[in-house]
């Protein structure tokens, strides 16, 4: 009797949706309780120790939320001790770099115009995608690397917190670069520095369009980490992208159609130039980075308007459409009236279009926020 076999491209679906919904934390469970209270007792003999190597609210996150414990356990394979070791480490670095008390207005408003680094909407698994763009860094951009690598910090912790560590992944993408700009170093940075100090919050990071003359390099290099790193590590081109992302949530220039904004910076950011002081960056360097930066802050330009010329069109026929949807309701509601006063004699008053409640397209309310 013949058996009955799935064809392979089927079997392949399968098997790489299994694939991917093993990189799924948001389902597992936290640790032993006990083994949460061992760990507690013995980071919070340190943080009393301590205190000035510590951020506040970094204690009290390890004291109330029992998963912020358990996803240092499960990166430590339950080792009570080492996990609290870990802790220690993390919470020491976090203090060292301010990296608690940092805001979005502390980086400059080039960083968020040019959509070198974002966070965006979901990949099919729920996860909130961090892109990162290689061809926006170049060896020009030296003076500013620590910050750039701080910048990307920030929004990982900022991701992380809003997911409670459940559920981020980064995108590092190499379309367009070449040797110049593809510098491995932010890739290695992302892995070395993210991946322990956010346990089991970064489920995968996807090297999208990677130049075959560094596949090998990649390959080599990642040989040289933690089997648990290794595996986080995956690739994809523009062809098997959407098995990882839905187009409708991939950005414009990886041929996506999500509209949303990813060059606005938050309200009150302030330039390069104004923050130098601050930075400890001189003018001179000002001057550098933006001379790497000029044509992709002209590119940021042109977009921005065209992309505002797109919304006062669509609020254009939004309107056009609210007003005769108003107007259809209106000579309804005269025609109602007039057969009122035929049929009681009622004195009606006149009725005016108000435009109060007049509805706006979600992306205006987003250039006004």
């Amino acid at each position: 009797m013949p058996i009955n076999r799935m064809a392979t491209r089927d079997f392949i679906k399968v098997k790489e949706r299994n694939r991917l919904q093993s990189l799924i934390t948001d389902q597992t469970p936290n640790s032993d309780p006990e083994l949460i209270k061992k760990v507690r007792e013995v980071i919070m003999k340190d943080f009393a120790a301590h205190p000035d190597l510590y951020d506040p609210s970094d204690i009290e996150r390890f004291q109330k939320s029992d998963w912020t414990v358990s996803r240092f356990l499960l990166r430590k394979q339950l080792d009570a001790a080492a996990a609290a070791q870990m802790i220690i480490d993390c919470g020491k670095w976090r203090h060292r770099l301010g990296m608690p008390r940092w805001k979005d207005t502390d980086f400059p408003e080039e960083f968020y115009k040019i959509g070198a680094m974002f966070p965006y909407e979901e990949d099919k698994l729920g996860n909130t995608v961090i892109f990162v763009r290689a061809r926006f860094y170049t060896k020009k951009l030296e003076c500013v690397k620590d910050l750039l690598q701080r910048f990307l910090i920030h929004i990982a912790n900022r991701v992380d917190s809003e997911r409670d560590g459940r559920g981020m992944a980064i995108l590092f993408d190499c379309t367009g670069a070449g040797m110049a700009n593809v510098d491995m170093s932010m890739l290695w940075f992302m892995i070395n520095e993210i991946i322990p100090h956010l346990p089991k919050g970064l489920n995968y990071v996807l090297v999208y369009q990677l130049p075959w003359i560094l596949r090998a390099t990649l390959s080599m290099a990642t040989k040289c980490l933690p089997a648990d790193y290794r595996k986080l590590i995956n690739q994809a081109g523009s062809s098997d992208v959407y098995e990882w992302i839905a187009k409708e949530n991939l950005p414009d220039f990886m041929g996506g159609t999500c509209d949303k904004n990813y060059r606005r910076a938050p309200s009150g950011c302030k330039s390069l130039a104004e923050l130098k002081d601050e930075l400890g960056i001189t003018q001179d360097q000002v001057n550098a980075v933006l001379k790497v930066y000029a044509p992709y802050l002209d590119e940021a330009d042109k977009a921005m308007a065209a992309r505002r010329k797109n919304i006062r069109r669509g609020s254009s026929k939004l309107n056009i459409w609210y007003w005769i949807k108003q107007d259809d309701s209106t000579t309804n509601k005269s025609n109602e009236e007039d057969n009122d006063k035929a049929n009681n004699g009622a004195k009606t008053d006149s009725r005016k279009i108000s435009a109060t409640g007049k509805p706006k397209l979600d992306a205006i309310q987003d250039e006004e926020q």
